[in-house]
C-alpha cells in the first residue's frame, strides 16, 4: 500500500507536462529492479564457490544482457504507447516474427539475398546476436562497439519517443 501512496504523492506534485517522464522513469525503474533482483537471486548463489575469473565472466555476461534488455525495453516502451487495445498486440507479433526469422540466428547473413541482408542489418536482434555471439566466441573487435552503440542509441531513442508520447497521451 505504501508503494502506491508515495506514487500518488509524486504524481500530485508533478506538472502535467512532466507526467510522461515520470511514467517512463517508473517503467524503467521497475524493469531495472526486476533485473537487479534476478541478478541477486541467480548470479550471487552461483558465484559463491567460483574462482574470481569465473565470477568476472558471469558478471560480464550479466552486463551484456542488461545492454540488450535496455535496448529492447526502450523499443518496447515506445511501441506500447501506440497500442490502443489488446488486439493491437497482434501487430507486435507481426513485427517480431520476421525479425526473429531474419536475424541471422539460424543461418549466416551471406545466405540471404542482398535486399534481405539490408533489412537484417537494420534489425536490432541481428546486432544483439552478433554482439553476444562474438563475445561468447572470444572474437572481440571494433564491430562489437558498433553493435553495442547501435543498441544503446536505439534504446535511448525508444525511451525518448515513449516520453513524448506518454506526456501527450496523459495531457489529452
Amino acid at each position: 500500500m505504501s508503494l502506491y501512496v508515495d506514487q500518488a504523492l509524486v504524481v500530485r506534485l508533478l506538472a502535467p507536462d512532466q507526467m510522461g517522464t515520470y511514467v517512463v522513469a517508473l517503467s524503467l525503474s521497475r524493469m531495472l529492479n526486476l533485473f537487479h533482483t534476478s541478478v541477486v537471486m541467480v548470479l550471487f548463489p552461483k558465484a559463491v564457490s567460483r574462482l574470481p575469473r569465473e565470477v568476472a565472466a558471469m558478471t560480464s555476461r550479466a552486463m551484456r544482457m542488461s545492454t540488450l534488455l535496455s535496448a529492447f525495453a526502450g523499443i518496447g516502451i515506445a511501441a506500447s504507447t501506440f497500442l490502443r487495445t489488446w488486439q493491437d498486440f497482434e501487430m507486435v507479433q507481426i513485427v517480431l516474427l520476421p525479425m526473429f526469422l531474419f536475424s541471422a540466428t539460424f543461418f549466416p547473413l551471406s545466405v540471404y539475398p542482398p535486399a534481405i541482408q539490408w533489412f537484417v542489418r537494420f534489425s536490432p536482434l541481428y546486432h544483439a546476436i552478433t554482439l553476444i555471439r562474438s563475445l561468447t566466441l572470444g572474437s572481440v573487435g571494433p564491430i562489437n562497439l558498433l553493435n553495442a552503440t547501435y543498441l544503446l542509441v536505439l534504446g535511448a531513442v525508444g525511451i525518448a519517443i515513449a516520453r513524448r508520447r506518454m506526456a501527450g497521451l496523459l495531457l489529452t
